[in-house]
């Protein structure tokens, strides 16, 4: 995937990793064969959502598909946006989804998806020019291009520390900038949940070093 950097300054982030390419990569043996060369196209995932009744009965109040959103910027990266709000919920509601627009919540908002990171062996480099690519981005993910560093290097702290993440580890974004590598050879998949935060040092947070 390169180098990918995702600067954060108003927001807390919880991410969950699914499927671990690196541990994957580690039990290959001949039984199981090699792993991927290439990320597999992403999948639409199945979103079913409960909600209430006119009678306050609980009810399932849709059963759909979920698309992945992909850019040009970053080749075979998907973003699966499966729910989110602008505000705190209230219940009982309907199950319908709440308006919101921008990829990062305000304030007591939150974001809940999937990302699916190929390996960065195996993906190409971006051809598409970066305006034309950040434009992009913006209209299919307002408010990430302002935040994504293509050459920003691949650290998780400003002090340049780097942690090794395996399947089922969790990471909690207190509102630092990060990036994510995939340096294994088979895509990496995380469940993540994004809630709006004041910031204090929003103006420091967001320029690169």
């Amino acid at each position: 995937m390169g180098r990918r950097s995702f600067l954060s300054s108003s927001l807390t982030g919880i991410t969950t990793l699914l499927t671990s390419p690196l541990t994957r990569a580690a039990a290959n043996d001949p039984k199981r064969g090699p792993p991927a060369k290439h990320a597999p196209a992403p999948r639409n995932l199945r979103r079913v959502v409960t909600g209430h009744s006119s009678a306050g009965r609980a009810m399932v109040a849709s059963d759909s598909r979920v698309e992945p959103t992909t850019v040009l910027l970053t080749p075979e990266l998907a973003i699966h946006n499966i729910w989110g709000a602008d505000q705190v919920p209230a219940v009982p509601d309907e199950g319908l989804m709440p308006a919101h627009v921008s990829y990062f919540p305000p304030v007591n908002g939150y974001r809940f998806g999937l990302i699916t990171i190929p390996p960065e062996s195996t993906t190409p480099a971006p051809t598409v020019d970066p305006q034309v690519g950040a434009a992009e981005m913006e209209r299919k993910l307002p408010g990430l291009a302002s935040h994504f560093e293509p050459d920003h290097p691949g650290v998780h702290r400003d002090d340049g520390q780097q942690v090794l993440l395996k399947s089922g580890d969790t990471v909690i974004q207190n509102g630092t900038r990060h990036a994510w590598h995939n340096r294994s050879t088979v895509p990496c998949q995380m469940v993540f949940c994004l809630i709006g935060a004041k910031h204090h040092d929003a103006a420091r947070s967001t320029k690169p070093t």
